[in-house]
């Protein structure tokens, strides 16, 4: 777990973890300088408490991994429609007929993006 917390951080997801990775460096440190392995007490206690220590973590960098996905997929869809699109072999159009269309493909697109940029806002506060 404690590996994949850090190979799965990008360079920008780091600052907003900064004070849990230290909080897990911190918890881990005994276990790598202090602690005798031959010492049977002490080692349940510390894998407990390190292991909560990381699953926290690693909790909370699973649930902005999901988040960021869930937001990249609603960004996607409202790429998939262009606002504009010229249709092959289509005769031209009046403009009274073009600004109608544009219109109700800028509202549906608008109405779209609200939609979705509330479900983001969602994911951005968790």
């Amino acid at each position: 777990m404690y590996n994949a917390v850090l190979t799965e951080l990008l360079p920008v997801e780091e600052p907003l973890l900064e004070d849990r990775i230290a909080k897990m460096d911190q918890a881990l440190s005994p276990g790598l300088t202090e602690l005798k392995w031959k010492n049977e007490d002490d080692i349940p206690n510390f894998i407990e408490g390190t292991m909560k220590v990381v699953s926290d973590v690693s909790g909370v960098v699973d649930i902005m991994k999901n988040n960021l996905r869930s937001v990249s997929g609603i960004l996607s869809q409202w790429c998939k429609e262009p606002i504009v699109a010229r249709q092959k072999g289509a005769k031209p159009m009046a403009l009274d007929e073009f600004d109608l269309k544009h219109k109700e493909r800028v509202g549906m697109s608008m109405m779209t993006q609200s939609e979705g940029g509330k479900e983001i806002h969602k994911f951005v506060k968790e």
